[in-house]
């Protein structure tokens, strides 16, 4: 770290998200390989991910995968607070997995921002 580069910085560079000004990273804790969930916000780039809005996130569902193929949904993944990846000093290894998703659409997961039409008579259409 002779150059003040952190290996959060680095993630970034060898990932190409240098177009995002704010990413948080998280550790999943209870799997077996070592795995990151990267997490940006796409519509807008500048906007602080906070902590409130990753716990809220509904757009996105774990599965894993048993012995027979069959996926089951992963409700008791254990993560780390969210942190800021560029500042971070996360230690990575050669077999990292990491995943990404974008909570750009997440507010059009609400479903108070859509109304429901009826239509009574379908012989007039």
């Amino acid at each position: 770290m002779l150059d003040g580069v952190t290996n959060g910085l680095r993630i970034v560079q060898k990932l190409g998200l240098e177009k995002f000004d704010n990413i948080a990273i998280q550790k999943v804790l209870n799997t077996a390989q070592s795995m990151f969930i990267i997490t940006v916000n796409s519509r807008y780039t500048n906007l602080a991910i906070t902590y409130s809005k990753i716990k809220k996130v509904k757009g996105t569902t774990f599965l894993q995968v048993n012995q027979h193929g069959e996926s089951i949904e992963t409700k008791n993944l254990k993560l780390t607070p969210p942190v800021d990846l560029y500042t971070s000093k996360i230690s990575t290894s050669l077999k990292s997995i990491f995943i990404f998703r974008d909570i750009a659409g997440e507010p059009f997961m609400d479903d108070k921002m859509y109304e429901e039409t009826k239509i009574k008579d379908w012989k007039k259409i």
